[in-house]
C-alpha cells in the first residue's frame, strides 16, 4: 500500500468536483488518453508537442508526475488531498485504475477514489504536513512509514512516528522527485507557525492572541470576566457563550460592537455553539458576532452560518494565521515576544503544475 498526495489544482479549483465525483485528477488536459502511451519516453514526446518548459529538469518532473498518475497509483493505495479552502486534508482509498473521459469542467484524467475521512491539519504530525506541502501535483510519500501512519489516522488511531523531529528542524527530507526546488517554502513556514501556535496557545493564551488581532484592527477589547460576568470564577467555559467583547472608540462606546466566542480545541464545533453565540449577542445587544475555533466547524454549523453572514463570521485556524500574517506589524512588543516571527522576502519564481 502506497500513500499518494494528489492536488486538485493550484488554487483548489477542482477540489469540489473531486469530492463530488469521488475521483482524484490532474491537469494537462491537452494530453490524450494516457493509457495510449507505452513508455515514459513516448509520453514525453507528445508532452513537448503541447507544452513548453524552461529546462530538462522541469520536463522530467512534469512527465514523471503524469506517468506516475497513470501507471503507478493502484487499487487499495491511500490518497490525500490537501484542501485549499479549509485547514483540512481529505483521505481516500483508490478504487480502480486511471480513467480518461470528461468528468466535469476541465476534468479529463481521473482515478476513482472512495473518500473516507476529512481530518484537520492539526491531526497530522509536522513531517507529514511538510511532505503534503510539496509544490508537485502528484507525489508518493513514503518517509517515516507515512502510509501506515495515515492509515492509522484513517482507522481512528494515533499514528506512530518512527523518528523524533526536533522543534527547530527547518528542512525535512523529501521523497524522490520532490527536490528542494519544488518544495513549497510558504507551506513549510505556515506549518511551522501552525504547530507552534497549536503547542503554545491554548485556552486563555489563545484568547490573548485573538484579542491582540482585534486590537490590531482598532478595537477596544474586554474579557467578560473583567466586567464581572463570570462572578469571579476562573473556570474556562463558564462564560455564558462569549469570551471577549470588542467595540470601537477609546472607551469602547462606539459601534460596531462584537461578541467573540473562542474555542482552542482541535474538534469541529457543532451548531449549538453558533446558536449560543446568537443568543448572547441578543443579551449584549451586539451588532455582530465572531466565532473562533482552531479545530474548525461542522458542515451543519457552516450551513447555518451562511444565513447569518452579515452578522456572524467564522474563523478557523487558517483564518487566524492569515490574520497574524496581515497584522503582525501592529502587535505589541510584549506579544511579539510570545509569538516571535520574522518576515523574509524572497524572489517569486514562476510556478507551474
Amino acid at each position: 500500500m502506497n500513500l499518494w498526495m494528489v492536488r486538485a489544482g493550484s488554487h483548489g479549483e477542482q477540489e469540489g468536483i473531486c469530492l463530488e465525483k469521488k475521483v482524484v485528477t490532474i491537469g494537462w488536459n491537452d494530453l490524450p488518453d494516457l493509457r495510449n502511451f507505452k513508455s515514459k519516453h513516448q509520453l514525453k514526446e507528445v508532452y513537448l508537442g503541447h507544452y513548453s518548459e524552461k529546462s530538462a529538469v522541469a520536463i522530467g518532473l512534469k512527465v514523471g508526475q503524469i506517468w506516475r498518475f497513470a501507471t503507478q497509483i493502484e487499487k487499495g493505495d491511500l490518497v490525500v488531498l490537501p484542501s485549499k479552502f479549509a485547514p483540512e486534508i481529505h483521505i481516500g482509498i483508490v478504487e480502480g485504475p486511471y480513467q480518461y473521459g470528461k468528468t466535469g469542467d476541465d476534468v479529463y484524467h481521473t482515478i476513482p477514489v472512495s473518500w473516507k475521512k476529512t481530518l484537520s491539519r492539526s491531526d497530522f504530525d509536522e513531517d507529514l504536513l511538510y511532505s503534503f506541502g510539496s509544490l508537485l501535483t502528484v507525489s508518493c510519500i513514503s518517509r517515516n512509514n507515512a502510509a501506515e501512519r495515515v492509515n492509522a489516522l484513517l482507522q481512528g488511531k494515533a499514528g506512530e512516528n518512527t523518528t523524533t523531529q526536533k522543534e527547530d528542524e527547518e528542512w525535512p527530507a523529501f521523497d524522490g522527485e520532490a527536490s528542494l526546488a519544488f518544495v513549497n517554502t510558504d507551506d513549510i513556514a505556515y506549518t511551522k507557525i501552525e504547530k507552534f501556535l497549536q503547542r503554545h496557545f491554548k485556552t486563555y493564551d489563545f484568547e490573548d492572541l485573538i484579542r491582540e488581532i482585534l486590537k490590531a484592527h482598532g478595537y477596544n477589547t474586554t474579557r467578560t470576566k473583567e466586567i464581572g460576568y463570570l462572578n469571579n470564577t476562573k473556570t474556562k467555559g463558564a462564560d455564558g457563550g462569549v469570551d471577549i467583547l470588542a467595540s470601537k472608540g477609546a472607551l469602547g462606546f462606539e459601534e460596531p460592537n462584537i461578541c467573540v466566542q473562542i474555542k482552542s480545541g482541535e474538534g469541529k464545533l457543532p451548531p449549538k455553539e453558533l446558536r449560543e453565540l446568537v443568543g448572547v449577542m441578543a443579551t449584549f445587544k451586539a451588532n455582530f458576532g465572531l466565532l473562533v475555533s482552531w479545530g474548525g466547524f461542522s458542515d451543519e454549523l457552516i450551513r447555518e452560518a451562511r444565513e447569518k453572514y452579515f452578522r456572524i463570521r467564522l474563523w478557523n485556524s487558517g483564518h487566524v494565521i492569515q490574520e497574524i500574517f496581515e497584522h503582525y506589524d501592529k502587535f505589541s512588543t510584549e506579544f511579539k515576544v510570545r509569538l516571535p516571527l520574522k518576515r523574509i522576502w524572497v524572489l517569486e519564481e514562476e510556478r507551474e503544475k
